[in-house]
């Protein structure tokens, strides 16, 4: 199978959670300069494929989507620290599936 899905696929289940808890409607969404997957804007809103999805699935869920800039390694780390909620395009590696 593609890479793509696989990232699709796991995008979904990040999603996923954030409906069922029934708490969250301001989802914070760490973006980085990898294009045509997911990018950002002088305004810092994000641009590309994932972000498109985001803001087609967010009205239906009743999401306000905060995009928050920065570069991969400033996204890991937010998202490590509970500063995002959600990290777009995150491809599959051996290394990771060790986590």
């Amino acid at each position: 199978m593609s890479k793509w899905f696989f990232v699709l696929i796991s995008f979904l289940f990040l999603a996923c959670p954030l409906k069922s808890s029934g708490m969250v409607e301001h989802i914070r969404v760490g973006v980085y300069d990898n294009l045509p997957m997911v990018s950002f804007d002088r305004g810092g809103r994000g641009t590309g494929l994932f972000p498109e999805l985001l803001e087609h699935i967010a009205p239906q869920e009743g999401w306000t989507l905060e995009y928050v800039a920065g570069t991969w390694a400033e996204c890991l780390e937010r998202l490590d620290r509970g500063k995002l909620d959600v990290l777009v395009s995150i491809a599959y590696t051996d290394e990771r599936a060790l986590l």
